[in-house]
């Protein structure tokens, strides 16, 4: 990391401002915040209760009021995870961590003279990683430059926020760092008027695991009053959420390395965090060595029936009689890029790309090795692997989303948005990550969602990183993007397929987006 870039950094979230923001009046009590030049900010408030002894591995419970001020002057530490850096620079990673980790930000513009809508922020990272204080997500700027109220949510991760162990009531059920969302985004709900918002107008969005979890949101017919549309960012939706069967066989190798009885949940209440984490770790490389997308997010939801009833492309499992809410979905053109190369940090023979794609795609391995035949021109099927998982596991199970939503509206001309990012990190932002650099790895747009570090872009980037928070600001007011520097952001169509290219110099609303490439995934299909 460049000394200029820590020390902004440290400054940042160290620094925030010394003059306190009005005093707010919450169901729960009162919070007192912060200000700076752009905003008032409301950190690290407490939507549950701490998940920590009798608490772990239990759905999220109700906070108590409280009697004094509630001093919102500084960030909370994340949930708790080991190696962040290892999956993403680390000027992304949170500075700390802490069981004790359900607490939420609220960033409002000084300007009152009306209730804003609401922009509320589910951070990705796996299932894994990261968390709302994380530099990248200050949300200052974009709540200035947006004029909306902006919300970062944290929720349990890993093993802590995904465990199953059984079926029984006395038994870790899984799924709670969905269900940590659920209360962060009802709290938001039943709250956020005393911040200025408007509770009727609340935008969900969220990148990466966070955009699965906003699709899950999205899909669940008893969360449709807690928002009005959402922005799906980069959601690996070809991922398959795990079975009973899947889960308990993490956990039995997760409990071998922990060395309690089997189904004692008192025994794995007992290990500190750092044991949790190491068994966490040693489980999910077992397991990935079964299943080829394990690598990508060994610890995430599974189908349960009831929380979660199918996988994101299962419409029929979802819905049944409501309508699906406007939408934005979009991904980066190499989101892959990054997962090949840490996968595989030597080159990929033949024989080996062969291997994979059989693992991966079973009795369809002939169709995807025709659609993607080896390149004999050279000895490393790197480049060529990045393409194909890009296409299957981000842009074309996107797209399959997309047009499945069509089945679920009433509306003519439907009401959803596509979008392609595909502009590099203009500054010095990928740490160890050396191979992403003139990429358009996954993460490549976070910085420009927000404009958090906008001293550090070029005149282009800055012009981007205006152009996204544009469009997102008015799709939070309109449920439509609208037009931002005289490019109207017109809705998807089934005839034409159009979508906004992100990228350097200017954007452009093009049309038919991987068309040769999704119709092939549409025809096999994407889970295995």
């Amino acid at each position: 990391m460049n000394i200029n870039f820590s020390l902004f950094i440290l400054f940042a979230l160290a620094g925030l401002s010394v003059c306190s923001a009005p005093l707010v009046k919450t169901s729960y009590g009162l919070i007192q915040g912060v200000e700076d030049e752009h905003s008032y900010m409301y950190l690290g408030i407490p939507f549950a209760k701490p998940p920590i002894g009798d608490y772990r591995w239990k759905q999220p419970a109700d906070i108590e009021h409280w009697q004094d001020v509630l001093n919102a002057s500084s960030y909370k530490p994340a949930c708790p995870q080991a190696n962040c850096s290892s999956r993403m620079p680390q000027k992304s990673c949170p500075p700390s961590f802490s069981e004790d980790c359900l607490y939420l930000n609220v960033f409002v513009p000084k300007n009152l003279s009306e209730p804003k809508p609401v922009m509320l922020f589910i951070h990705g990272g796996n299932f894994q990683y990261q968390g709302a204080s994380s530099i990248i997500f200050d949300g200052r700027t974009f709540s200035n430059l947006s004029d909306c109220v902006f919300v970062t949510i944290q929720y349990r991760i890993g093993a802590l926020g995904f465990l199953v162990t059984g079926l029984e009531t006395d038994q870790a059920n899984g799924n709670f760092g969905i269900l940590d969302q659920r209360m962060a985004i009802n709290w938001v709900k039943n709250n956020i008027q005393a911040f200025n918002g408007n509770p009727d107008k609340i935008t969900l969005f969220g990148q990466s695991a966070g955009g699965e979890s906003v699709t899950i949101h999205l899909l669940s017919e008893d969360m449709q009053q807690n928002f009005n549309n959402v922005i799906i960012q980069s959601s690996p939706m070809s991922i398959p959420f795990k079975n009973f069967e899947e889960s308990i066989l993490l956990y039995s190798y997760f409990n071998q390395e922990l060395n309690c009885a089997p189904r004692d949940l008192a025994c794995l209440r007992s290990k500190s965090v750092d044991d949790i984490l190491e068994a966490q770790a040693k489980a999910e490389s077992k397991v990935a060595s079964v299943k080829l997308l394990e690598f990508f997010e060994a610890w995430l939801p599974w189908i349960d029936g009831k929380l979660i009833k199918g996988q994101l492309l299962e419409f029929d499992k979802w819905i049944s009689n409501f309508e699906i809410k406007p939408f934005i979905i979009g991904t980066l053109t190499e989101e892959c890029y990054i997962y090949i190369n840490l996968g595989f940090p030597k080159p990929v023979g033949l024989t080996e790309y062969g291997g994979l794609l059989t693992a991966a795609f079973k009795q369809n391995t002939l169709k995807v090795l025709t659609q993607y035949p080896p390149d004999f021109s050279t000895q490393d099927q790197r480049d060529l692997l990045s393409v194909m998982a890009t296409n299957w596991v981000f842009g074309c199970s996107s797209r399959r989303f997309l047009e499945k939503a069509f089945n679920y509206t009433t509306s003519p001309s439907g009401k959803f948005y596509q979008y392609v990012f595909d502009y590099t990190l203009d500054f010095d932002g990928w740490d160890n990550f050396t191979y992403c650099n003139d990429h358009v790895c996954h993460g490549s747009d976070m910085p420009y969602t927000f404009d958090a570090i906008e001293s550090y872009f070029t005149n282009d980037g800055k012009r981007l990183a205006r152009s996204h928070i544009g469009y997102w600001a008015n799709f939070a007011r309109n449920n439509q993007p609208g037009s931002v520097n005289n490019l109207e952001w017109n809705n998807y169509r089934l005839d034409n397929k159009s979508f906004v290219r992100f990228q350097k110099n200017f954007n452009t609303f093009e049309q038919n987006y991987l068309k040769k490439e999704c119709d092939f995934f549409d025809s096999i299909g994407y889970y295995y």
